[in-house]
């Protein structure tokens, strides 16, 4: 991500392998913020991030469009956006419920997947003379990921990516198709330096405040699920979201963003894909975030470490993008369908992504438009988020709430709060079970 956003500004080698370190240090600084809980701040949980493709779309605009000061600007106000969803985060669930939650998802799966075929499609790639050698570069690596991912199990299934990644650095290098001076910025890179930040400057753009907002919100919805995860990982006797603990982990990513911000990071989030290592491996303890933090920092003092990254083929990039997208676009349905699929929630989806879908079709008819709403209808990503939200909000007005339930033969009402601490109060014996059973609602 930060290779893509980096060669969207059009930064020299050497500004960009440290933008890769800096953005490390801005990694290994959430990491440990995110496990510890400072009052209002962290979840204290493992709960590793990576800089996310969530950001990458309104990033690579700010950087081809305004530069790459302007992309780190932004980035900060993106930041602060997520730090007050986790302050009302309680307050936005009915704005925001799964399925609004699910188009956002899917509408960044579709981007990805656009920006993957943008980077293998680009004539710059079509026009060189490798162009064979680059389509089949892109395919092994696809379909690598693919077979991992549907065939292997553990480790190499939750790693199919970064394996995938791997293998195309070694196919690129058999049949050529690395970066012509390669060789020479990867020989002219020290071995060993600290990461300079000399470079960085910070600008403002008003009209990305939308985007940038937008993808502020998307990380913070997507922190609330990840977090819930390890929620349930850590207590056996878990039940419900801890929400003081989630509003504080949101915090903590809002604020981490925004460091990243400062340091050259296009927008970094909790990762869904490290959760589920330490699912399978069983290890969640926190203290291992300062163990991955340490990592990262001795891997930001090695440049030629960065060059690498930063020098990625673009058959490599591509393929990885493109299956990053399509993850994403399946979670993002996922997400939907988690919830019962009723007419109005088909109406929210429906319109939604194919209103963002027409940004894709008819952009000429979008750039017509006068230009106040250009920052509406920049993306689909936009678009959708928009569509959606208001829709939702639309819906709400015609929903009915209900804020007492009777259970029992009898005529006793209770309360939610009521309702909880019965349930809270009574193990799941045998005998408890038979209560609930007979019981009738009205």
């Amino acid at each position: 991500m930060v290779a893509l956003v980096a060669e969207a500004a059009k930064l020299p080698q050497e500004a960009a392998r440290n933008a890769m370190g800096l953005a490390m240090i801005a990694v290994a600084f959430l990491t440990v913020l995110q496990s510890l809980r400072l009052g209002r701040i962290g979840s204290g949980y493992l709960c590793p991030p990576v800089v996310s493709a969530i950001y990458l779309p309104s990033a690579m605009l700010a950087a081809s469009v305004f530069g790459f000061p302007v992309a780190c600007g932004m980035v900060i106000f993106a930041g602060g956006c997520e730090v007050a969803v986790g302050g009302l985060v309680n307050s936005l669930r009915k704005f925001f419920p799964a399925v609004v939650s699910g188009v956002v998802i899917i509408a960044v799966g579709i981007e990805l997947g656009k920006i993957g075929l943008g980077v293998l499609l680009d004539p710059k790639v079509t026009h060189d003379v490798r162009v064979s050698q680059m389509f089949l570069t892109a395919l092994c690596v696809l379909l690598t990921m693919i077979a991992l991912a549907v065939w292997a199990k553990g480790l190499p299934k939750l790693l199919c990516v970064l394996i995938g990644i791997l293998l195309g650095y070694v196919v690129a290098a058999l049949l050529q198709v690395f970066p012509k001076d390669f060789s020479v910025q990867l020989a002219q890179s020290p071995i060993f330096a600290l990461p300079d930040p000399r470079f960085l400057s910070y600008a403002f753009e008003p009209s990305l405040m939308l985007p940038f907002a937008i993808a502020g919100l998307a990380s913070g919805l997507r922190v609330v699920g990840v977090l819930t995860t390890c929620q349930q990982m850590n207590d056996a006797a878990w039940r419900r979201p801890d929400m003081e603990s989630i509003s504080g982990g949101v915090i903590a990513d809002g604020i981490g963003c925004a460091v990243g911000g400062v340091l050259a990071a296009p927008g970094m989030s909790a990762s869904p894909s490290l959760v589920g290592i330490e699912k399978i491996t069983g290890v969640t303890s926190r203290v291992i975030a300062r163990s991955i933090a340490g990592w990262l920092l001795a891997l930001s003092c090695l440049p030629q470490f960065a060059s690498l990254i930063v020098n990625m083929p673009r058959p490599v990039m591509a393929a990885a993008l493109f299956f990053n997208g399509s993850l994403m676009f399946v979670a993002g349905i996922q997400i939907v369908v988690s919830r019962p699929i009723t007419l109005r929630a088909s109406l929210i989806v429906g319109l939604s992504l194919l209103s963002a879908l027409s940004v894709l079709f008819f952009p000429e008819f979008y750039k017509s438009l006068p230009s106040w709403t250009h920052q509406f209808t920049a993306s689909e990503i936009t678009v959708a988020v928009v569509v959606s939200t208001i829709l939702n909000a639309l819906f709400l007005l015609g929903s009915w709430r209900y804020s007492q339930l009777r259970l029992g033969a009898g005529e006793t009402l209770l309360t939610a709060a009521s309702f909880d601490a019965f349930l809270t109060s009574r193990r799941p014996t045998g005998k408890f079970l038979q209560q609930t059973s007979s019981a009738s609602v009205g």
